[in-house]
């Protein structure tokens, strides 16, 4: 069923890095959905936005917020506190933190 492959890709993107920090939870309806505390968001399914950025969502900082326009998840830089897009990625703040961060962790 759609529902149940939706449980399932939700399921093994909780597992994946890019989505940590949400956490599932059931209300006593019994819908589900998923909460972050950080962010005090909650979204129904962990489906990221499909006009989202998409470069760069494996560096450090990058996490998974909720976009308003669309109430799914677009990628947010933890780093500088901003929305990831193409402009961001490649601006000097962003790449000065970014190699700020790599270097604590060398």
């Amino acid at each position: 069923s759609n529902l149940g492959d939706q449980r399932q890709a939700d399921n093994q993107r909780l597992q994946a890095g890019l989505f940590a920090g949400w956490a599932k939870f059931r209300l006593q309806d019994g819908s589900s959905g998923f909460y972050n505390s950080e962010f005090k968001e909650v979204v129904k399914t962990l489906a990221l936005d499909p006009d989202a950025f998409k470069e760069g969502l494996d560096q450090p900082g990058v996490k998974m917020r909720k976009w308003s326009h669309s109430g799914k998840l677009a990628p947010w830089c933890s780093l500088c506190w901003k929305w990831l897009d193409e402009g961001h990625l490649r601006s000097d703040a962003h790449k000065k933190r970014l190699t700020n961060v790599k270097a604590e962790v060398d």
